[in-house]
């Protein structure tokens, strides 16, 4: 998420004070991504979907990511500009790919934003019901999430860093006392060897499972949003991104490796479909009795707001570039002139959020196992799309020469570590292709096009990125500085 610091770095800018350090930015990096919700909410879906061979996936995406984000930072280091992953799409591929990809973002983040919104009244619904015995219709949840997530996005509340740390380290703890709530039960036994067997890592569905493993990384690119805000940008981003990475996959890893020993290889994909998202919850109580099921509870809530808060401003801030350089509706460009807080693109997210998560209630859709699960599946699609785009576009960007390029350590950086994570992007593109349909386990005209909908984005604003591809002009929105619009106007070019 950006702020009025942070958005637009170039000449002329008003500096601000540089007072994050390496471990602010990696406690602002896991908010963003909320690891709790990773592993509560999306993990039983790659359980349930996937099958057992999610433990292993959550593991190569991590080794995947670490290549990938070894070229994003290298690249981040002499961009001018540093900001979402377009900015990395057009340094190295020009405007017309970098619109494109900011479409295929806006897809990506309005997807995640519905899914984590239907998944956050689901667990809200279920916990209220646990912790207070009180069963509402989830309609009633989802009305309350939906206009305080519109209140707060609206005014732009920002957390600074020691508060975000103090929840991360609360989110990751709970999980972690349950996991060794776990070793201290079963022992060596916790940690089956069985994960790693090739007929389980082949088994179920893999593509369903590498998909959900992609998106419970979704949000690392927020690094990148602080370097004007970093004490030593050129090498703070980079050891913050790949600390987050490497974290992040050891604990997905972990936490998926734990489950699936309890209830046996071949016993998890049944668990997690019948316990209906709480896979979690019930290993919490078994585990560590009712305390910790409690704490997890409340811990999860507060999580899942913050995770349906930020992909909404997310969303809306990428719905707001492209509505500033003529790629969306002009409407939705206009900010409010006291707070600087994109309005309109928050409001026109959250109604299509209503539109969609109500639509589909209405027809009987569950908010989890149907409507979170589609378009959580639709999202990372889109961002593993975006991704091997902005690793093309890293490869090509990092061609030039380098003094470190010769040396052993600048040419796993600038050369072998990206073209292994394109590797690696491209394999899992289209192990998702060919698994989606497994997603829905429906059939009909909709459900088939769905893994259609992220390259028609590709191509929608590929388009209309050529048909404005003279630099815009136009003057910058109410309550905006000048300075602060560069995003798809200026192209960086590598360094001679």
């Amino acid at each position: 998420m950006t702020d009025a610091r942070t958005e637009g770095i170039g000449a002329g800018q008003q500096q601000v004070p540089r007072v994050l350090t390496t471990s602010r930015i990696v406690f602002l990096v896991l908010a963003a991504i909320a690891p709790m919700t990773g592993v509560v909410s999306v993990a039983p879906l790659a359980f349930g979907f996937g099958g057992p061979s999610t433990t292993f996936m959550y593991a190569l995406v991590g080794v995947v990511l670490l290549c990938f984000i070894a070229g994003y930072a290298e690249m981040g280091k002499t961009m001018p500009s540093a900001g979402a992953l377009y900015t990395y799409i057009r340094a190295g591929l020009g405007n017309i790919a970098a619109s494109a990809g900011a479409t295929l973002a806006l897809l990506a983040y309005t997807s995640v934003l519905i899914g984590a919104a239907a998944a956050s009244t689901y667990y809200i619904r279920y916990v209220v019901q646990q912790e207070m015995g009180v069963d509402l219709a989830w309609g009633y949840y989802f009305a309350i999430l939906v206009l305080t997530v519109g209140l707060l996005a609206t005014r732009q509340i920002d957390v600074s860093a020691r508060v975000v740390g103090i929840l991360v380290v609360a989110e990751m703890a709970v999980v972690l006392v349950l996991d060794v709530a776990i070793v201290a039960v079963k022992g060596l036994a916790a940690f089956t060897p069985d994960v790693l067997r090739p007929e389980v890592i082949v088994s179920g569905a893999p593509g369903v499972a590498i998909m959900y493993a992609f998106l419970s990384f979704l949000g690392l690119e927020a690094a990148t949003l602080y370097a004007r805000e970093a004490r030593n940008p050129h090498r703070t981003i980079p050891r913050a991104l790949m600390i987050s990475v490497g974290l992040l996959a050891a604990f997905f890893t972990i936490c998926t490796w734990l489950a699936t020993s309890v209830y046996g290889v071949d016993k998890i994909q049944e668990a997690a479909t019948a316990s209906g998202g709480a896979l979690y919850f019930d290993l919490a109580r078994q585990f560590g009795g009712n305390y910790l099921f409690h704490a997890a509870s409340v811990v999860l809530v507060t999580s899942l707001f913050a995770t349906t808060l930020g992909m909404t401003n997310f969303a809306a801030r990428y719905l707001q570039s492209l509505a500033e350089e003529r790629l969306a509706p002009r409407w939705f460009s206009v900010v409010d002139g006291r707070t600087g807080a994109p309005t309109r693109a928050t409001l026109g997210q959250l109604v299509l959020v209503v539109i969609i998560v109500g639509g589909l209630g209405l027809l009987g859709a569950d908010p989890y196992l149907d409507t979170g699960a589609v378009t959580f599946g639709l999202g990372a699609l889109s961002v593993v799309l975006l991704q091997a785009l902005a690793a093309v576009s890293i490869i090509r960007y990092l061609r030039t020469p380098d003094p470190t390029s010769g040396s052993p350590g600048g040419l796993l950086m600038r050369r072998v570590a990206p073209a292994l994570g394109l590797v690696g992007l491209t394999g899992a593109l289209i192990l998702i292709l060919s698994s989606f349909s497994m997603l829905t386990g429906k059939s009909g005209a909709l459900y088939d096009s769905l893994p259609a909908l992220p390259f028609l984005a590709l191509a929608t604003g590929a388009v209309v990125g050529w048909r404005h591809r003279e630099p815009s002009q136009a003057r910058p929105s109410a309550g905006q500085p000048e300075a602060s619009r560069s995003d798809l106007t200026e192209t960086p070019r590598p360094p001679e």
